[in-house]
């Protein structure tokens, strides 16, 4: 159990700490990371979402559905209570408490969920990370630019145009591009060419470690701050998501595999994807910048606890 855990959890760390020293070093800017980010989100990412659903067989695709539902259904109950809490307790605007409220509910996916589930469960679950993945690219990241990309509009017909303006922003982004097209291909079992494989992998295998390493950039540029308000977020994300995971997976009778499986992917810490979008609309990012680092650090603890308990699900 020792080596598993040290296997799956020391080289993401260690890439983290990678970028945590260049940001805290001033080794690369931790400050504006618009180049790093435009890199991570419009092509690495979209790349490997893209190769990873057309590469999956319906019948693949029709196995995760039950992981996909649990998850869609946790974030989207975390988002909402978080943006809840955000809007009546702590008086936050509308974007900047969509952007805490992204922080919470989506976790690391695309930097954690690979590595992970390959050392602790089977190196064929890449599938269930894109499948993760995919749940947060199309529900939570839409639902976040939503709120940020709202703005008032007098009258009805133009209100009408203003939502169908967003959704149309909405599925210009690559992230939710991507995905949706990979899965597109995999319904109609469209084939990719060798070359096109070859050729989207070259750029979506970077993904892992560009993500870990902005997520370290990100943490180095923040301030060390804790108070109530953000342990809470923590707690939402590393303690009350997984637990709720469980809790729906127990209700919908899911296998033990598909269990395990889900529940260790909720439990990866807070994502960035939440301060990326908002640093795309220049809104401040303290709040769930510090929420990501004490939710990073406060993942060594909880995850170790996680995988050590997984058996016993």
């Amino acid at each position: 159990m020792l080596h598993t855990i040290l296997l799956s959890l020391l080289p993401m760390f260690f890439v983290l700490a990678l970028g945590f020293y260049a940001g805290k070093r001033q080794r690369v800017d931790n400050v504006h990371i618009e180049s790093l980010n435009s890199l991570l989100m419009r092509f690495a990412l979209p790349c490997s979402l893209f190769l990873t659903t057309a590469n999956a067989s319906l019948g693949m695709l029709q196995q995760q559905l039950s992981l996909f539902v649990v998850l869609v259904l946790s974030m989207l109950l975390l988002f909402g209570f978080s943006y809840g809490l955000e809007r009546l307790l702590w008086r936050q605007n509308p974007p900047l408490a969509a952007v805490q409220a992204c922080t919470v509910a989506l976790p690391n996916y695309a930097a954690v969920g690979i590595p992970l589930l390959a050392t602790v469960i089977s190196p064929t679950e890449s599938l269930a990370v894109a499948v993760a993945i995919i749940a947060g690219s199309v529900i939570i990241s839409p639902l976040t630019l939503f709120f940020l990309q709202s703005k008032p509009a007098t009258g009805a017909g133009a209100e009408r145009w203003a939502v169908l303006a967003t959704l149309l922003n909405i599925l210009r982004n690559p992230v939710v591009l991507a995905p949706l097209a990979g899965t597109l291909l995999a319904i109609l079992q469209w084939p990719l060419p060798d070359y096109l494989r070859a050729a989207f992998s070259l750029m979506g295998v970077a993904v892992g470690g560009i993500a870990l390493f902005v997520t370290g950039l990100l943490v180095s540029a923040q301030p060390f701050r804790l108070d109530r308000h953000i342990l809470l977020g923590a707690l939402l994300k590393n303690v009350l998501h997984p637990a709720l995971v469980y809790g729906l997976a127990l209700l919908l009778a899911l296998p033990r595999e598909v269990t395990q499986a889900v529940v260790l992917l909720a439990a990866i810490p807070s994502g960035f994807f939440g301060i990326l979008f908002g640093v795309n609309q220049r809104l401040p990012y303290t709040l769930s910048g510090a929420t990501l680092l004490c939710s990073t650090v406060l993942g060594i603890p909880t995850l170790v606890l996680t995988i050590a308990l997984l058996p016993a699900l």
